[in-house]
């Protein structure tokens, strides 16, 4: 019965809302870095990808190379970043030489396929052939397959659009340890449940997903389901935009960035950060987010390079 009744909640507030990312104001927020230390201990190492070139990665995925495409599919998978947000088409993405040996895929190119259907591969042969290999896994304990299933049904890939069905799977997975899921749920339950969906991000960022690590920052800079808080904003978004996630980039630097240009009640900050630091934090994080192909990320080094009179 507890289960039924959560699922149903869920199902209203994903009704309501879409992904935590998509929902969340892009309004601005900062505090001074030096908080960062206070909690480094606390949380896991994380395994870095390398999203320095990333551009250069995109240009070859456009290009055709496969192995680009399945680097920028792993990226994705772990949380590093989003297709929508950067310049990138995922049906080129589709490996298909790689489905010709379905024990051979990963799982990130698993949630790639029943995530985003590319190419309409659910349409075809192999694709039905993929779901066939995946349901030979347990759904009961298998988080992974889990979020599969989940995923399956919120976007209808291949099977009818079924919520009820997609926020029990994806409460099974979260519950089974899976990081995306908890993810998932989290944005899915935060206009019904913010407490829920906050202990869910929160779980999820504390085992070092980017994603999750980014919205933990914007709920804290926005005061969705916790308190305001510029300094727990500003740890989240830098453990994120450490670990290479673009948009906790752009938001760290358009942070900064409203800070120095006075947008931002510079009293509600643990201590004063110095001019100079500022315009040093603004150029860095949105040089990262330009770098890997966030829109507008010229626009603010721009604004940020007249208000400095260096034209």
């Amino acid at each position: 019965m507890h289960k039924i009744i959560i699922v149903s909640n869920l199902l209203l507030g994903a009704i309501q809302c879409n992904a935590m990312e998509e929902t969340v104001k892009e309004e601005s927020i900062s505090a001074y870095a030096s908080i960062l230390d206070q909690a480094s201990n606390v949380l896991p190492t994380e395994h870095k990808l390398d999203t320095s070139n990333i551009s250069e990665v995109i240009a070859k995925a456009n290009q055709g190379d496969m192995s680009a495409c399945d680097y920028l599919v792993k990226l994705s998978y772990e949380g590093f970043m989003n297709y929508e947000h950067l310049d990138i088409d995922p049906n080129i993405l589709l490996n298909r030489t790689a489905l010709e040996n379905l024990e051979g895929l990963d799982e990130s190119q698993i949630y790639f396929i029943i995530r985003y259907n590319p190419q309409n591969i659910f349409a075809e042969t192999k694709g039905k052939e993929l779901i066939s290999f995946l349901h030979k896994r347990d759904k009961e304990t298998d988080s992974f397959f889990q979020l599969c299933l989940g995923t399956q049904y919120d976007f209808a890939n291949g099977v009818e659009k079924d919520l009820i069905l997609s926020l029990t799977y994806y409460e099974k997975a979260a519950e089974n340890g899976n990081i995306q899921a908890q993810c998932i749920i989290g944005a899915k339950s935060l206009s019904l449940n913010p407490e829920m969906a906050y202990q869910w991000m929160l779980t999820a960022g504390n085992a070092g997903y980017p994603k999750a690590q980014f919205n933990l920052g914007i709920m804290h800079q926005t005061g969705q389901a916790v308190e305001c808080d510029y300094n727990k904003a500003l740890f989240w978004l830098e453990k994120s935009a450490d670990q290479g996630y673009a948009r906790a980039q752009a938001a760290l630097g358009r942070l900064y960035f409203d800070y120095l240009t006075g947008k931002l009640d510079k009293a509600l900050f643990t201590s004063r950060i110095p001019d100079e630091v500022a315009v040093q934090l603004t150029e860095k994080w949105i040089t990262k987010a330009d770098q890997q192909g966030v829109k507008g990320s010229k626009e603010i080094l721009s604004y940020l390079y007249i208000f400095l009179g260096c034209f």
